[in-house]
């Protein structure tokens, strides 16, 4: 049996291989930043299928997020083998695991473009470079929370069509004031900007949200990919719900850049089956 899990801070997706069959399961997110090794073993309790299955597992490849320092990676480590008492584990940033379900073994550039964002350059195996991450506050170009501040930034502005800002406030009914105090005083603001991002799909053909989401992949294009070396020629593939729903705005910037071999899934799961098959 090969279990392979995609954990990110709010859920972690588990597939199960096994006699050429695939089963799912899911659990809460598990970031070490935020979970010590009891905290992660109690959240793989949480699934009883996953229970079931723990000593029966022979290779675990975990992909997660907060998995990127040595102290880090051996606390899930620790933790995992705790549970899956008789498997080998795996345990990688989930930016390894975005660039093998995106590239699969083709050296190339891969990046996350969710909540936050983030990018690497992959050698068909492993990450071998990556473009410092810094959070909602410095970077996140091109990230969901990224282009939701240019949004609602210009719906607050009142620069966006009235049609929009009727709807908006219809759907989320929320004065300036409550939008202001939730990103200055309220946590997770880099979430609260995140999650405008599913009412605004509706309208990306409107030009001035196109014109915002477009310039919000514009600056992940200049920061991220156009660091690495011989960008231009290399396949480039994204993961995440913000890359995955505005993809067609995505698809004309990366055009801009001369980048033909692009590809775009919303999550890297499915795919990661496949690699480790």
């Amino acid at each position: 049996m090969i279990l392979i899990a995609d954990s990110g801070s709010t859920k972690t997706d588990w597939m199960l291989l096994h006699a050429g069959k695939r089963q799912m399961f899911r659990t809460s997110g598990i970031n070490p930043y935020f979970l010590n090794k009891e905290a992660i073993m109690a959240t793989v309790c949480e699934d009883e299928g996953l229970k079931d299955i723990a000593d029966q597992v022979e290779a675990l490849y975990f992909y997660g997020a907060g998995c990127t320092e040595k102290f880090h990676i051996e606390q899930v480590d620790e933790a995992l083998r705790a549970f899956f008492t008789q498997s080998k584990v795996e345990v990688k940033t989930d930016m390894v695991g975005a660039a093998r379900a995106v590239l699969g073994k083709r050296k190339g550039i891969a990046a996350i473009l969710g909540t936050g964002s983030n990018s690497c350059a992959y050698d068909g195996e492993n990450l071998v470079e990556s473009v410092p991450s810094l959070g909602y506050l410095l970077g996140d170009e091109g990230s969901g929370m990224y282009i939701g501040r240019l949004l609602i930034k210009s719906l607050l502005f009142r620069e966006l069509p009235t049609e929009i800002r009727v709807a908006f406030d219809k759907h989320f009914g929320l004065t300036q004031a409550d939008i202001i105090t939730a990103t200055l005083s309220k946590p997770m603001p880099n979430r609260f900007l995140a999650s405008f991002c599913e009412f605004f799909v509706d309208y990306v053909d409107e030009p001035p949200v196109r014109v915002l989401v477009r310039q919000g992949f514009r600056d992940f294009m200049k920061v991220h990919v156009t660091a690495y070396d011989d960008y231009e020629s290399l396949p480039l593939g994204f993961v995440g719900s913000i890359a995955f729903f505005f993809q067609e705005p995505l698809r004309e910037v990366v055009s801009e850049f001369d980048i033909e071999d692009v590809k775009i899934i919303r999550s890297p799961i499915k795919a990661l089956g496949e690699y480790h098959s």
